[in-house]
């Protein structure tokens, strides 16, 4: 597919891509080129993807950023699925650093909680203020004139996953789409949401971050990004025994409160409780929603290790307080 795209058939590897762990959905490679046109020189990063339609909002969105200084890492290449891969991809710089929790076990949490309650909620808020900080106009308009046909607003992400539930035969996890719907305080101003900021799409170097993995980037209010993150902070997807989950969760709260204090303290716009709540009701309905589709389609294993699996229960008595509505869970959801 290189070959075809840059006009040289000698293209070769300078030594066989290597793949890459960490993420759920995309296929991801690490690749050098021998002798490789200006574009493409260094150490790249391919990222293949299985839903063209999210690939065009992912492109467009993360070149946008980068364009505007933001540490996302710079895409040299794109293209959608009409392509020997059969797939759309993006070829983008290698981004230095490595993880937040890199190696980090869950009982390894308990033992650094003092580096972590210091620098994770800095980091995460740094990196969240920082990118809503960002012009939203331009990727508005990349994004009008693109047209995907998938959610770019909250409005249109509530809607997809209430048509979800409801073609998935769960009319529960659609009465509480239906809830939020209904509770929903008035929106406030938009920026650009990464959608899925967690410590393992931000890469630290030294006093550097970067932030990867865009496919659940929204037009939002900044509530949406940081709901998510303190959610996952909070609800830390850990599989550790009964024994430690209360020790745990006092340290992952400490680690939550942390980073939404600071972020409030950095962030050019506020985020009232009430609109936190609701974002947090957002997400664990659509994290609920997925693992459904998962059972519905018989790909369950496929998804082992997910963090939506090991902190469903969790997620559902969440979306339960909010709404008011009990969300069916499964035996294959863990017992938190």
């Amino acid at each position: 597919m290189l070959r075809a795209r840059t006009g040289r058939p000698d293209l070769d590897y300078a030594v066989p891509p290597v793949p890459l762990s960490g993420g759920f959905w995309a296929e991801i490679f690490s690749v050098r080129l021998a002798d490789p046109p200006p574009e493409l020189a260094g150490q790249l990063v391919v990222r293949v993807m299985p839903d063209e339609l999210m690939a065009v909002k992912e492109t467009i969105v993360q070149a946008g950023v980068a364009a505007q200084g933001f540490p996302a890492p710079a895409i040299r290449l794109a293209g959608d699925a009409d392509n020997q891969l059969r797939r759309a991809f993006i070829v983008m710089d290698h981004a230095p650093g490595t993880p937040l929790l890199g190696g980090l076990s869950a009982l390894d949490v308990l033992t650094h909680l003092p580096r972590l309650a210091r620098r994770l909620p800095i980091l995460l808020a740094e990196a969240a203020a920082a990118l809503h900080a960002v012009d939203p106009t331009p990727v508005r308009s990349e994004l009008g004139a693109a047209r995907p046909a998938v959610p770019i607003s909250v409005r249109e992400l509530l809607q997809t996953l209430m048509t979800a539930a409801e073609s998935l035969g769960r009319p529960d996890l659609a009465s509480a789409g239906h809830r939020l719907d209904e509770l929903r305080p008035p929106p406030g101003e938009e920026v650009i949401c990464h959608g899925d900021l967690h410590p393992f799409n931000v890469l630290v170097d030294g006093d550097r971050f970067s932030v990867i993995d865009w496919t659940g980037a929204l037009l939002a209010e900044p509530a949406y990004d940081v709901a998510f993150t303190w959610l996952l902070l909070v609800d830390a997807p850990l599989g550790v025994p009964g024994a430690l989950r209360p020790a745990i969760q006092v340290a992952t709260n400490l680690i939550g409160r942390a980073f939404l204090g600071r972020y409030r303290r950095q962030a050019r716009i506020h985020v009232p409780d009430v609109s936190l709540r609701w974002h947090v009701g957002l997400h664990c309905l659509r994290a609920l929603i997925e693992v459904a589709a998962w059972v519905r389609a018989g790909e369950l294993s496929a998804h082992a290790g997910h963090p939506w699996l090991t902190s469903g229960r969790a997620f559902a008595v969440r979306l339960r307080r909010l709404t008011g509505i009990s969300v069916g869970t499964t035996d294959v959801l863990s017992s938190r």
